[in-house]
């Protein structure tokens, strides 16, 4: 791409797209990014989470209604349901405040921001007039608005909440003032509820346990379902003469844990080394994060997987990146991360998962991370060594899983939630 073209995609990305004029009525409003969209549905992005909601929402009979939050690249006839965007709106707020931080103090421009967002947001609920908002860690100013108007705004979880987390563990309970927490919080499982439990009451957050409804679909399939029925898995994804490991690899990695170490952005040089010592052996199967699938990263992370792996016959990752979480796990034997989700949602296929970030260990950062599963035996924390890697895998790989953790449980349906708050 051309220095032209990159400036004018710049451009019409930040600067020429607002859909207020576009806005419809609906019943729920649905926010989420781009960097939640890990699927490919019939060449549209779609957000695993909250178009799964929408779906279930439209067999309810309600009327939704999708925006991308700033500043996402798919929307419109480019993404499923059609999402509205507002990145130009957003983008002046952001520039006019950096002024007023440079020239004056980030204290006003942070009221600016605030004020300048919350009347964006309000404009929005206005026109559309929905009876709840559901998102993905909605935004402070968001929440402000829809409190303002009367409207509920949840927050559906769409990856690990845990009291180490930083935005559920630290932000929401100690940085957040009341007006800018969302009405309630949906979660997978009872697991992640109770990580909310020492806050969340206090300060008039309900906490829904609702399960996974992504994940769901493709365990209690419905034969309506064309999505879950039109997808297959790549028969390298399941061949049956060689195990299949799967690595769900995670983004930011280097900035967050691993600065100043050597790090290739990619994954530690132990688990590189057990890959191609065993790629014979084993289907190895590496799966990127939606960050690194749909961000500025993508063709970074793609070719240090090239200059990795090229040559290398039991090693895929395009295959394993972008067919469904759920029928990956149905095929594959163990799972490896740093510290991915996906150690939760292989708990609820009976896949062992081997763990890697060290700052899980008892005094670290995150310490309390998959506890359960880490409990339960069907997640380890393993040494960040060849040595280790390979004796687990060796260990786990044709042992029965001792069980497979509930997906299930929770205190209403989804269906249910819907009525409640909305029908």
């Amino acid at each position: 791409m051309s220095k032209v073209s990159w400036l004018v995609s710049k451009i019409k990305l930040y600067i020429l797209k607002s859909d207020f004029k576009a806005l419809t009525k609906a019943d729920v409003m649905f926010v989420r990014h781009v960097n939640n969209c890990g699927f490919n549905y019939n060449g549209l992005v779609y957000t695993q989470i909250i178009d799964s909601v929408i779906d279930v929402a439209k067999k309810c009979g309600l009327e939704c209604l999708s925006i991308a939050t700033p500043y996402s690249r798919y929307y419109g006839a480019s993404a499923y349901n059609s999402p509205f965007v507002f990145n130009r709106s957003f983008f002046w707020v952001s520039v006019v405040s950096k002024l007023i931080e440079r020239f004056v103090d980030s204290d006003r421009a942070y009221l600016f921001r605030r004020g300048v967002s919350v009347r964006i947001w309000k404009k929005i609920l206005v026109r559309v007039e929905p009876e709840a908002v559901i998102g993905i860690q909605p935004c402070r100013f968001l929440c402000i608005a829809a409190k303002d108007l009367g409207v509920k705004v949840f927050d559906y979880q769409h990856g690990v909440i845990s009291k180490d987390h930083l935005w559920y563990g630290h932000k929401l309970p100690f940085e957040m003032r009341g007006e800018e927490l969302p009405s309630g919080i949906l979660c997978w499982d009872q697991a992640s509820a109770d990580a909310l439990s020492s806050w969340a009451q206090e300060r008039s957050v309900e906490v829904v346990v609702l399960g996974n409804p992504w994940v769901r679909r493709f365990i209690v399939q419905d034969e309506a379902d064309d999505l879950v029925f039109g997808q297959s898995v790549d028969m390298y994804l399941a061949q049956p003469m060689k195990p299949s490991i799967l690595v769900s690899l995670q983004w930011g990695l280097g900035e967050k844990y691993y600065k100043n170490s050597g790090f290739n952005g990619i994954m530690s040089d132990s688990l590189k080394g057990v890959i191609l010592k065993t790629q014979e052996k084993y289907n190895w199967l590496i799966r990127l994060h939606p960050v690194q699938l749909r961000g500025v990263e993508e063709k970074i992370v793609k070719q240090k997987l090239k200059n990795m792996f090229e040559g290398c016959n039991g090693v895929e990752w395009e295959a394993a990146s972008n067919a469904p979480l759920p029928l990956v796990l149905k095929n594959c034997d163990l799972h490896l991360t740093d510290m991915s989700t996906v150690v939760k949602e292989a708990a609820w296929f009976g896949v062992p998962s081997g763990i890697l970030n060290p700052f899980l260990r008892d005094g670290g950062m995150l310490q309390n991370l998959y506890k359960e599963e880490r409990e339960s035996g069907i997640a380890k924390l393993l040494e960040n060594s060849e040595s280790d890697i390979e004796l687990w895998i060796e260990k786990e790989v044709g042992r029965n899983p001792i069980f497979k953790m509930n997906i299930f449980e929770g205190s209403i349906s989804l269906e249910e939630f819907l009525k409640r708050f909305v029908g």
